[in-house]
C-alpha cells in the first residue's frame, strides 16, 4: 500500500545519509542530520515519480526527519547497552 512506502522513506533516509558520510568524510557531522529533510523530500519525489506513493514535499521532509530521530534512538539504546550506563549515571 502507498502508506507503507511512506515509512520506507524514514527507513532509507538514515542509510542514505550514512552513505554520504562514508563517501564524503569531510562533511561536518552537524550537517548530516540537517540533510535529512532534504533527503526525505528527494526520496518522496522518487516514490511519487514511480507511482508507489503520493507524498507532498512536507511529508517527505517530516519522514526524513523521523528517520534521523529513529536512528538516534537506536544509537542511544545500543550505546547504553554496550557501555552499561543508564540515564541516571
Amino acid at each position: 500500500t502507498p502508506q507503507l512506502w511512506a515509512y520506507g522513506v524514514a527507513l532509507v533516509t538514515p542509510l542514505i545519509i550514512q552513505g554520504v558520510r562514508w563517501l564524503v568524510p569531510k562533511v561536518p557531522t552537524w550537517a548530516l542530520p540537517t540533510m535529512a529533510p532534504f533527503v526525505g523530500i528527494l526520496v518522496g519525489l522518487g516514490l511519487n515519480a514511480v507511482g508507489a506513493a503520493h507524498l507532498s514535499w512536507v511529508d517527505g521532509a517530516q519522514l526524513g526527519a523521523l528517520g534521523v530521530f529513529v536512528r538516534e534512538i537506536v544509537n542511544q539504546y545500543v550505546t547504553k547497552r554496550m557501555t552499561g550506563t543508564t540515564q541516571s549515571d
